[in-house]
């Protein structure tokens, strides 16, 4: 049984404060992990804007990563990893040359050229998302 970090990030405190998204997230993170057979040695959650380079939470689980305590991380979604596309980039490298696993509930596991361009598109989505709701707040993202 691989051991695991599921982290959990939203971008504002007013989403962190109402609790729905990293609750939702936490739970259904938790669920693929027991799905996948891994075992959860911590859980980070944090209120923090995917634009920054610098995440706490994300630096706490590089240290584990580093330490050799897990051989899995579990996000929700890449964009919750971050929302700029080469941070995204070095941290699945970073995890990939310790041969730990970055899975995501949304996004299924292919290591394929193909599997790896839908992530770094992913990626990308996740930077514009980010530029469109800085630019015009409450630009309607979805129809």
């Amino acid at each position: 049984m691989k051991t695991a970090a599921i982290y959990c990030r939203v971008s504002t405190q007013g989403q962190a404060d109402d609790g729905t998204s990293l609750d939702t997230q936490l739970q259904l993170c938790e669920k693929f992990c027991r799905d996948k057979g891994h075992t959860s040695i911590t859980t980070i959650k944090k209120a923090r804007s995917g634009a920054s380079p610098r995440h706490p939470g994300l630096d706490e689980v590089r240290k584990l990563a580093r330490g050799g305590s897990i051989q899995a991380v579990i996000a929700y979604a890449p964009d919750r990893l971050s929302r700029d596309q080469a941070d995204l980039l070095l941290v699945a490298k970073e995890f990939k040359l310790r041969k730990i696993d970055l899975l995501f509930v949304t996004l299924p596991k292919d290591n394929s050229i193909f599997g790896e361009a839908i992530f770094q598109m992913a990626g990308i989505f996740a930077e514009v998302e980010r530029h469109i709701t800085r630019a015009w707040p409450g630009f309607p993202l979805s129809l």
